[in-house]
């Protein structure tokens, strides 16, 4: 099975480690723990952790847990559940949860219609400078929002302005109003090297 994660806070990751289990405030209110897959923990990062500081994701290998998981929908998805703490063990890494760049709903619109190009200077700015925990984030399409995430310039979930998240409300042109590709790389490396 591949790996599953759960997003958290550190402080409560690290209050777990001397009872060398986790156990999320879901546990005894529904039952189980919320996981997600690979391709799910970025929106549920967004849709239920907005504002929420200090938070972690822990990636967690499913061999090492004796308790069941099961795959159940929710928002119209299979989502992992754990019914059952999580040993400490079975937490392969943990990283910080990502920085989000949030863009302005005209400036997003304006990206979703733009050239692929596009989406490969953002992604350069962070294979040339190297952060994965920054993602720029587009705003609401019809029917659900959606973001690029630098590290893999690709659809990957939602997100909204809150504390702590920037927002950005234009981007570059020259003079006939085109979209200045050399200066939205310069402005997104100079956002990642601020991290």
């Amino acid at each position: 099975m591949k790996p599953l994660f759960h997003i958290t806070t550190r402080i409560a990751w690290n209050l777990s480690q001397a009872a060398r289990e986790y156990r999320a405030p879901s546990l005894d209110s529904e039952g189980f723990i919320h996981l997600s897959t690979e391709e799910q923990w970025r929106h549920t990062l967004h849709r239920r952790f907005r504002g929420v500081a200090d938070l972690v994701i822990l990636r967690i290998d499913p061999q090492r847990i004796d308790a069941e998981i099961k795959f159940e929908p929710a928002d119209g998805e299979e989502f992992p559940h754990l019914y059952g703490p999580l040993p400490t063990d079975a937490v392969i890494n943990l990283r910080d949860a990502p920085r989000i760049i949030e863009l302005a709903p005209g400036v997003a619109e304006r990206i979703m219609a733009a050239d692929d190009a596009i989406a490969d200077v953002v992604a350069c700015a962070i294979e040339d400078h190297g952060s994965p925990q920054t993602y720029v984030v587009l705003g609401a399409r019809p029917g659900r929002p959606g973001e690029i995430a630098l590290d893999r310039a690709r659809a990957a979930g939602a997100g909204v302005p809150d504390v702590g998240w920037m927002q950005v409300h234009s981007l570059p042109q020259h003079a006939d109003g085109t979209l200045d590709e050399v200066a939205l790389l310069a402005y997104v490396e100079s956002l990642v090297q601020d991290d």
